[in-house]
């Protein structure tokens, strides 16, 4: 089998949406597996593709994808969100790079004012700012990949794992490993999925504390962010006016909501 499409929920329920978009997709369905780890299968999901159902206690995407992992078995490891929906053409666009890992685009689709403006400050894969703007690429390979959409090959995902350790940097985390053992990220601009923006205050706000808390956990393992922010501003302040000024106002927002995150993390530990 050649792709194994690893997604982790807390409720099978989750994933319907996502499981609704793959059953669309123009490819064989006997070249291609879904490996769902849940906490909890709350309901009975009969879909027109091969579903493996793995069930942990562990929490964190980290854990689950780890144990999907274990049970997967294809050639390539395919990683998205479960509130992700992916185009009819997603594996078959995937098939043409033949890559120790692909980094993918994330194509952000919201509801509101609000939610427009939080999908250009840069997240996830860059969002509707353009991964490019976020993340340095040259010569087409890329210094990073968001699990949002990613793939790696099998026995690469095997050898290095997800950090267990780590809150929502694993896949930054994961990123500077595969440089470190001399794999390459291949960059796909033409490879992406739909990712939901943070369409009112109070979803961003808890996005951005939780965000926050991830980078207490990365610094913690690497000293440093390891983060050119000067590129990711540049790209913000370079929009058009207004959107400039709004999104500019809203990442600034969202750095302060980061920085009280990461501050509850050292006063839990070290108080």
């Amino acid at each position: 089998m050649k792709y194994s499409i690893l997604v982790t929920a807390k409720r099978l329920s989750e994933l319907k949406e996502l499981f609704k978009s793959i059953e669309e997709i123009d490819y064989d369905k006997d070249n291609f597996e879904v490996v769902a780890v849940v906490e909890e299968i709350d309901v009975k999901l009969s879909p027109n593709f091969r579903l493996v159902f793995k069930k942990i206690d562990k929490k964190g995407i980290a854990a689950g994808r780890n144990e999907g992992i274990k049970v997967a078995s294809g050639d390539i490891f395919v990683f998205t969100d479960s509130d992700c929906k992916v185009p009819k053409n997603w594996l078959s666009t995937l098939e043409k790079y033949d890559e120790d890992a692909i980094a993918g685009n994330a194509r952000l689709y919201y509801k509101t004012k609000f939610g427009k403006f939080a999908s250009f400050i840069g997240y996830p894969a860059g969002g509707n700012l353009g991964f490019e703007k976020v993340f340095e690429v040259e010569k087409g390979y890329a210094s990073q990949l968001s699990t949002c959409n990613a793939a790696i090959k099998s026995k690469i995902a095997r050898k290095l794992k997800f950090d267990e350790n780590l809150m929502g940097s694993e896949d930054k985390d994961i990123s500077i490993r595969l440089i470190e053992n001399g794999y390459k990220i291949k960059y796909a601009p033409d490879w992406y999925v739909f990712h939901p923006s943070k369409d009112y205050i109070n979803e961003f706000a808890k996005w951005m504390f939780n965000r926050g808390k991830h980078a207490y956990y990365f610094v913690k393992k690497y000293g440093k962010s390891k983060k050119d922010w000067k590129k990711h501003i540049k790209a913000i302040l370079m929009l058009s006016f207004p959107s400039n000024v709004i999104t500019f106002s809203l990442f600034s927002l969202g750095f302060l909501i980061q920085l009280v995150g990461y501050v509850s993390c050292y006063v839990k530990i070290y108080k």
